[in-house]
């Protein structure tokens, strides 16, 4: 059951989401079974949602995407894994596992966009983090190939359009964006023969070495790993030992969590130009000095309403020949009371009196 509730993302708001994840991750302390069993499921699901292509479960996969995203902000999973979810997203399907202008494929049709919304999702949430090392020059080969594939597809609509210009302004806002499928092509041509040239060299020069997927957080993993092992030395000692052990291992994930959260909530913030703001702010003093000076002769409304004026034992009524006469008020009942009515028809006012008993309620 708390496995259920732990996958079934789609249940909680989008906006939190990335609570869950952390709750998650303070779980795989204790519970690693537990974590894993959830990337599986997520895992598994994001996988059904591309073989089925349902239209219905499209916001439970846009939630499952950016729940993948968040574990790996709060280190559930490693670079790896979202760079293979990525090309999983724009390859399922496609002949030979490529997907080719012209060439329609059954699950990822030219008029269907969702796929590239699933690829946005993902990299709003964790494309910051590959900002150096290995990891960067892997998105930079990925966003060339997505850049292809993009223009695979019939035109953009308009919302596309904007959420693929507003992913890359977040995470690459230098880069040059090609304008049609033959220039994004011959980018990918030429990345592709860059990037496996490079490797082919290296692979001749040096020997095989352990993939470094460009993780920030592969120092700090190491380091932890290095404290677990002196924390389990010092166990055999004393009481005293033990305890002080005990404080250092609470305090060591603590530290480790404040640099994690330096990383991941780390924001781009954009410099703002001053000669801008000020000219902002000149147009605008001249805005609201035009709008006064219209309004300088503008003419006032005058509330011209007379109050009603009761006189008392008479009421003026409106009769054939006059404007208003002299009535005499109706005699009041004991257990009444008389209320006076304004109305106005054209210039005229009248004031009408009526009796109501004292009991009733007006609402």
């Amino acid at each position: 059951m708390l496995l259920k509730i732990f996958t079934k993302v789609w249940k909680v708001r989008f906006n939190n989401i990335h609570i869950l994840a952390i709750l998650v991750g303070a779980l795989s302390k204790y519970h690693n079974e537990f974590s894993i069993a959830v990337v599986d499921d997520v895992l598994e699901q994001i996988e059904l949602g591309l073989e089925l292509n349902n239209f219905k479960h499209n916001q439970r996969r846009v939630a499952l995407v950016k729940y993948l995203g968040e574990l790996y902000n709060y280190k559930m999973v490693d670079s790896q894994v979202i760079f293979e979810s990525m090309y999983r997203l724009t390859s399922f399907g496609h002949e030979g596992g490529t997907p080719r202008p012209g060439v329609a494929c059954p699950l990822d049709m030219p008029d269907d966009f969702f796929r590239i919304r699933l690829v946005c999702t993902l990299l709003d949430v964790c494309g910051m983090c590959f900002e150096r090392g290995s990891a960067k020059k892997k998105l930079d080969f990925f966003l060339t190939f997505f850049q292809y594939y993009i223009y695979t597809k019939e035109p953009l609509p308009m919302d596309v359009e904007f959420l693929v210009l507003g992913t890359f302004q977040a995470i690459r806002p230098n880069w040059i964006l090609h304008t049609n499928v033959e220039d994004a092509a011959k980018a990918f041509e030429e990345a592709v023969s860059k990037t496996y040239k490079t490797l082919d060299e290296k692979s001749l020069t040096e020997p095989e070495e352990v993939e470094d997927y460009g993780d920030s957080s592969d120092e700090g993993e190491a380091d932890y790993e290095h404290r677990e092992d002196e924390e389990a030395q010092l166990s055999d000692g004393d009481e005293e030992g033990e305890s002080q052990t005990v404080a250092s291992a609470e305090n060591v994930p603590s530290s480790d969590s404040e640099e994690d959260e330096d990383i991941v909530v780390q924001l781009r913030h954009e410099e703002r130009d001053p000669e801008a703001d000020a000219e902002f702010d000149r147009e605008l003093a001249k805005m609201m000095a035009e709008s006064l000076d219209s309004r300088k002769f503008e003419r006032k409304p005058v509330f011209d309403v007379p109050l009603p004026m009761r006189r008392s034992g008479l009421s003026r009524e409106p009769t054939l020949g006059s404007e208003a006469a002299d009535v005499p008020l109706p005699t009041q009942a004991p257990g009444t009371m008389a209320f006076s009515l304004l109305t106005k028809k054209g210039n005229r006012q009248q004031v009408r009196e009526s009796l109501l008993t004292s009991r009733c309620s007006i609402y």
